[in-house]
């Protein structure tokens, strides 16, 4: 990662729907990939988080389609306020970026999956990857990186915590 590679595009504002929009549905989704790792610039300073994910429609025979995932990615945003926009370096097939919110100190950076992942047999979403710029000093690691999916179609809203090596 170089440091004159990182560009700052403007964050539209937007509207984040709430866990709370995971409501009746049939479908269950969990996490299959959830990753973060640091990232050095040409320095050796920690600069930023390489962040992975994958979410899973569950197989059960009476289970519904998943046609849209919600993700948020939740850091401390003394090193990534909301001001700060990822770098979308290998992203999957049907992500798209959904801005950024920060409350209680913790930047979340949302993503949307619309595409379709069936039950039967078991589907994954494509992979989401995307690099988090901090705010040009180093980065105190370890560091927890929390994860949630919510969808419209789906009975639950799966979590995942992740400390930073």
């Amino acid at each position: 990662m170089k440091s004159t590679a990182w560009a700052v595009p403007v964050i539209a504002s937007m509207a984040w729907v709430p866990a709370a929009v995971a409501s009746g549905g049939s479908a269950q989704i969990v996490f299959d990939t959830a990753r973060a790792t640091a990232q050095w610039d040409d320095s050796g300073r920690r600069a930023g988080l390489a962040v992975g994910l994958q979410v899973r429609n569950v197989y059960t025979p009476a289970r519904a389609e998943v046609r849209v995932v919600l993700v948020q990615v939740t850091v401390a945003d003394s090193d990534f306020p909301v001001t700060t926009s990822p770098q979308l370096t290998q992203v999957g097939n049907h992500w798209s970026y959904a801005g950024a919110t920060s409350s209680n100190h913790r930047t979340s950076f949302n993503f949307v999956y619309s595409g379709l992942m069936e039950s039967s047999p078991s589907e994954n979403t494509s992979e989401l990857d995307v690099v988090l710029v901090a705010q040009g000093h180093n980065l105190s690691f370890p560091q927890l990186v929390d994860f949630l999916a919510t969808s419209p179609e789906a009975e639950n809203a799966p979590t995942a915590s992740v400390t930073v090596q």
